[in-house]
């Protein structure tokens, strides 16, 4: 076993290191191991929760915050059967209002 032998392995083996390393990086994104540890962990389903809890948040939010407009107070439906209480849109959310006679009796 001469000094040409082991330096032909070491040379060998760095460039097995090089083609492995390659490997193992393509392997890495081909089957999404971050994915698969996100998933395990747990980090996916609380992101997930995360996003669905700020997409409620911006849609009810969102109809709150448009009853001050002036423009959306003109086009709210008045519901009929209940003389006070105004729906905000075909979902049912209601908002209770003062009724204007009520106001003048006082």
């Amino acid at each position: 076993m001469s000094i040409d032998f082991w330096r032909f392995l070491y040379k060998s083996f760095f460039v097995l290191t090089g083609i492995l390393s390659i490997v193992t990086v393509f392997l890495y994104f081909y089957f999404d191991v971050g994915l698969i540890i996100r998933t395990i962990s747990g980090r996916k389903e609380r992101d997930e929760l995360k996003k669905i809890r700020e997409n409620n948040r911006r849609r009810y939010n969102s109809i709150v915050g448009d009853i001050y407009k002036k423009e959306t107070m003109t086009n709210l439906n008045t519901d009929s059967g209940n003389k006070g209480t105004v729906l905000l849109n075909e979902n049912a959310t209601m908002i209770l209002l003062e009724d204007e006679s009520e106001k003048t009796n006082n």
